[in-house]
């Protein structure tokens, strides 16, 4: 059987709007590069937004960590997460579902993320998945797909 061509979207460093985490939806996030100021130390992230020739389509969001950073997210009761150690060349699958990008508005940065088929309130991204990558410097990657999506963006329940 053909194994659909996974492919590679852009890289930075990952993290979630606050929005996303205050309303439980876990539907999109931001990839940036870093803006250093003098003494090395992170000012800010200038915010990207790739060109998704695979928008709208259904797609395995995954990232593969380039570089390790101290987590900004603490747990989340609410979902039973908490930030896992993560290692360079770790491979973390984001969620499943229709890939979408959001221009940025109102001094808001771009984000990219998954629809689930679905209308859903719950997650649509992995919680466990987000919360290990925050702010950590990744690969980002998408794979078609053509199963399931189920509410939980994760191909399963």
């Amino acid at each position: 059987m053909h194994q659909p061509a996974r492919k590679f979207l852009l890289s930075g460093i990952f993290s979630l709007p606050a929005a996303e985490i205050d309303i439980g939806r876990f539907g999109s996030f931001r990839i940036g590069r870093p803006v250093y100021s003098s003494g090395n130390k992170l000012r800010a992230l200038n915010y990207q937004l790739p060109d998704l020739e695979l928008a709208g389509t259904r797609v395995i969001l995954t990232a593969r960590v380039s570089g390790v950073h101290a987590p900004v997210l603490g747990a989340d009761p609410d979902f039973g997460v908490q930030p896992r150690t993560v290692a360079i060349g770790d491979e973390i699958e984001i969620g499943r579902g229709r890939l979408h990008r959001l221009p940025g508005r109102a001094h808001r940065p771009p984000t990219i993320g998954l629809l689930p088929d679905a209308a859903t309130f719950g997650p649509w991204l992995d919680p466990q998945a987000c919360c290990d990558l925050d702010m950590q410097t990744i690969r980002l990657y998408a794979t078609p797909w053509t199963g399931p999506i189920t509410t939980s963006g994760r191909g399963r329940d």
